[in-house]
């Protein structure tokens, strides 16, 4: 697995950091066909995306990744009814418009989810009856126009506290608190105690009545994205153990000793 410096800097080692998140990205292939592999660096989501629009171009991949499945944190489990359940990413929103592109590029079908459903927390309640007091619906409500009309300054110093406490210091009650807790937990992935009051008030302007669910769940992309691999050698359970350059060279080491 050896590419030349100036290789190297031209095409680089793509890992899974980030260019799932470049939209509108182009990638062509240049020179002929005894241009080294490029190597790419972990199968999850966004290796495999990398993986994929490298292989359209023509270029030669090779895929490697430490474990003995593809994915990553996308894990999609199946019971004997065939129901469903993913264990890790699960939702498409709004702002993910790359994905959103690759979802119809592959001809994946998807299906809007709203969560209607009783909550258990702390008591029992009824769907349609979990929601905040209209009291603290007032006070998210003006927080959300204030947001919109403060200058950047101000839009910095939101960003140095957590929301759940900038709605603790405008006086919303405990019970609230912890019912938007835990409702944009399941949003985000993380407690408000973790994000900025920046951050949720900004996109309380737009947030989305539904989710998006890919039709078998997130792992049914994964195949798809599997499948449409060309020019693709893919290296499970063997982890990278180092990178280095040196002599015009890099090389890429594995723990199986493999170059």
């Amino acid at each position: 697995m050896k590419l030349s410096r100036s290789e190297f800097i031209k095409l680089g080692i793509l890992t899974a950091a980030g260019i799932s998140g470049l939209p509108g990205i182009k990638l062509s292939a240049q020179g002929t066909s005894s241009r080294k592999t490029v190597i790419v660096m972990g199968g999850g989501i966004s290796g495999l995306y990398a993986s994929y629009l490298l292989s359209k171009t023509g270029i030669k991949v090779q895929l490697i990744e430490a474990t003995d499945r593809l994915g990553g944190r996308i894990r999609t489990v199946t019971d004997v009814s065939g129901n469903f359940l993913d264990l890790g990413a699960e939702w498409i929103q709004a702002e993910h418009r790359t994905a959103k592109s690759l979802i119809r590029e592959l001809g994946l079908k998807t299906t809007d989810f709203e969560v209607q459903s009783d909550l258990f927390f702390g008591s029992y309640r009824k769907f349609g009856t979990w929601d905040i007091s209209p009291k603290s619906q007032e006070i998210l409500n003006k927080l959300v126009q204030m947001n919109s009309k403060i200058n950047s300054t101000q839009q910095q110093e939101l960003d140095r506290i957590s929301f759940y406490n900038f709605l603790n210091y405008q006086g919303m009650s405990l019970e609230d608190l912890n019912i938007l807790n835990f409702k944009y937990s399941l949003y985000y992935g993380d407690s408000l105690r973790s994000l900025s009051a920046q951050k949720v008030l900004s996109d309380l302007v737009n947030f989305p009545k539904y989710n998006t669910r890919v039709e078998g769940g997130m792992e049914t992309l994964t195949r798809a994205l599997v499948s449409s691999l060309e020019n693709t050698e893919i290296i499970f359970s063997d982890p990278v153990v180092s990178v280095s350059q040196g002599e015009g060279k890099v090389i890429v080491t594995t723990v199986s000793g493999k170059k």
